[in-house]
Parts: C-alpha cells; structure tokens; sequence
C-alpha cells in the first residue's frame, strides 16, 4: 500500500515538474513555473504600490535624476525581454544598500545603494543584475517551489492518514 502511494506521488510531481518546464532566458537553464506570468505581474505591482505607501520616497532630484537616467537605459537595453513593462523606478530613502526589480518594470533603489555608487556604471551593474531576476523569471520559479512543497506536504500528510 505504502509503495503505491509512494509510486503515485512520484508520478504526480514528475506529471507537476514537466507541465511548467520552461528554459530559461539567456542562460538555457531549465527552470519550473507552475505560476501565471500576468499574476506575478499583478501581485509584483500591487507590492510596489504598498512600498510606495509605507516606505519614504526620496526626493533627492540628484538621486532620483541619476536612477531614471540608468533606468531609461537600462529599459531600452531589455525591452525584448521585458516588452509589457511598465517601468517605474523609485528611491526609497533608506541607508540600506540595496536594490530589487519586480515583474511589470518596477524597480527600486535605496538611497544608501546610490550614494554608495559613485557612477551611472556602478548603478547600472546592481540595477541590470536585478532585471537579470526578473527576466530569468526567478521570482515565479521560487513561488512554483514553495507550491511543489507544499504539495509534497499535503500529499505526505494525506497519505499517512
């Protein structure tokens, strides 16, 4: 009994990780998706929008001048990759050094990031490694994991009972 069982979740995690198989931009990595790209997108928005509410934006003109500078390029330089984006770059004032892109073309940077940059070409590396996620889809990939294991869980669990 426990063998068959064992047979079935197998089979229904292979049948799982082949349906959303995908290879990834650029790299030619297989990677799994179980997600809808245009949900991502959707949820991505509705948590940058959230940021934006709860975290200061920073009105530094010579920040901000600098991230939409790097960023109009760095749109450009991606646009096949990302033709949908709607792209929103935002400073948030914080002293961390860091820096995230979201589906849909939102980016944020961290004014303790761009003072750190002491160039457009240093920004522009932290900033298109960040697409780089984005367009290798690392945040749907991560998302399909997180649903493999539960799945798992709850498969494991119901056949225990």
């Amino acid at each position: 009994m426990y063998a068959q069982r064992s047979r079935l979740i197998l089979a229904a995690l292979a049948l799982l990780y082949f349906a959303g198989c995908y290879q990834v931009p650029v790299t030619g990595r297989s990677a799994m998706n179980l997600v809808d790209d245009k949900e991502v997108t959707k949820m991505s928005i509705s948590m940058f929008d959230d940021m934006k509410r709860h975290y200061r934006v920073s009105r530094d003109p010579a920040l901000n001048a600098q991230l939409q500078r790097v960023g109009a390029r760095i749109s450009k330089a991606v646009f096949w990759d990302m033709p949908d984006a709607d792209w929103e770059f935002v400073v948030f004032d914080s002293k961390e050094l860091n820096a995230f892109a979201l589906p849909g073309g939102k980016v944020g940077v961290y004014t303790g990031l761009l003072r750190l940059a002491e160039n457009d070409s240093e920004l522009a590396i932290v900033m298109g490694h960040e697409i780089g996620h984005v367009i290798a889809r690392h945040g749907a990939e991560r998302m399909s994991e997180g649903m493999v294991i539960a799945g798992i869980g709850a498969i494991t669990w119901l056949s225990m009972r």
